[in-house]
Formats: structure tokens, C-alpha cells, sequence
């Protein structure tokens, strides 16, 4: 009964839907995820960057072009060109055995998977940096794989038309992932 826009007060209105999800979705997937990156608008950095909205309308029209691009996901650029995430996921590189992923001041979404990820990392002493990443950081990465609460880990076989095989860490990881979940 609240309004959109033009609330006559401002108490808090909201729905919530839920329904189950089966355990299979946080399996590895068995064919690698395609992605490209998204250039036709930039993700803002401000204070909401990080939070994931309905209607957030780069992610709607990146999701729709990866889609007509046969693609699974599109990476989505913050408006200096760096990494902000995808359209329904955050996004992690390994190189030299290393982790990373974009940091919230670079406009990625401060996801559920992704900080469950990173704080089991550093409990089993597993390196991993939240950093600016660049293009050419997914570009010359060894392997490259994206978290979401509801698939878990997804790991990345093509980005642009580079290639990235399941590696040792992305595959430790998603056992990791699995075991605790």
C-alpha cells in the first residue's frame, strides 16, 4: 500500500517471495561459462553501487546483449573502464595462484557468495585480494570464475576469445564452497 515515488510517509514497504532450491544448483557446472565484456553503459560508483536492485537498467540491457551474443553472462565495466561484476554475478580471477576480485569501491555488488567466499578464504589460509581489476587482468588471467548465491561457483572457459581451462583453484574452491554450504 506504500507508494513508489511519491510515498506519503516513510515507512518501509516490501514483499518477500521465497521458494526452495535444490542442492544440485550449487554444483561446479560442467561446461564453462562464455563471456564478453559489455560496453554500451558503465556502472556508477557511488554509495548504492554495491547493492543489487530490480531495476537497474545496465545490468538489463548487458544480460539481453550477452543473450543475443550467445553468451552466458556479460562483464560489466564501471565508468572508468575497470571490472565492477556480471550482470548476475561477482567476478574472480586466479593468476600465479592468486585471487582476486574487484573491490566494493569499484562499483561491484556486495554479494552473499562473494563474501562468503572471501571470509572462507582467509579462514583455511587461502590468498585472496580485492583489487581494481582491468581488462587485461581478465585477459592474461591462468583461470577466471564468478559466485552467486544461488549457483555457487561458476567457472569461466572463454572471456572475449581467450580461453581458461577449470583450474586447480577454481575447482579446490567450488569443493570448498560445496562442503560448507
Amino acid at each position: 500500500d506504500g507508494g513508489l515515488y511519491d510515498a506519503e510517509n516513510n515507512n518501509p514497504n516490501y514483499i518477500i517471495q521465497t521458494y526452495s532450491l535444490s542442492k544440485t544448483l550449487i554444483e561446479l557446472n560442467e561446461n564453462g561459462l562464455n563471456l564478453d565484456f559489455y560496453r554500451e553503459a558503465k556502472k556508477t560508483i557511488d554509495r548504492f553501487s554495491h547493492l543489487k536492485t530490480n531495476s537497474f537498467l545496465t545490468y538489463a540491457m548487458a544480460a539481453l546483449w550477452a543473450k543475443e551474443n550467445k553468451l552466458n553472462d556479460a562483464i560489466v565495466l564501471n565508468c572508468i573502464n575497470n571490472i565492477a561484476d556480471t550482470t548476475i554475478a561477482n567476478l574472480f580471477i586466479v593468476k600465479n595462484k592468486k585471487i582476486k576480485t574487484p573491490k566494493l569501491q569499484d562499483g561491484c555488488i556486495a554479494g552473499v557468495a562473494r563474501d562468503f567466499l572471501m571470509d572462507t578464504c582467509k579462514n583455511h589460509n587461502i590468498e585472496i585480494d580485492e583489487t581494481t581489476l582491468t581488462e587485461q587482468d581478465v585477459l592474461t588471467a591462468d583461470e577466471v570464475f564468478t559466485t552467486n548465491a544461488i549457483k555457487g561457483i561458476n567457472w569461466v572457459s572463454t572471456v572475449k576469445n581467450n580461453s581458461y581451462k577449470l583450474g586447480d583453484t577454481t575447482l579446490r574452491l567450488a569443493l570448498l564452497f560445496k562442503q560448507l554450504c
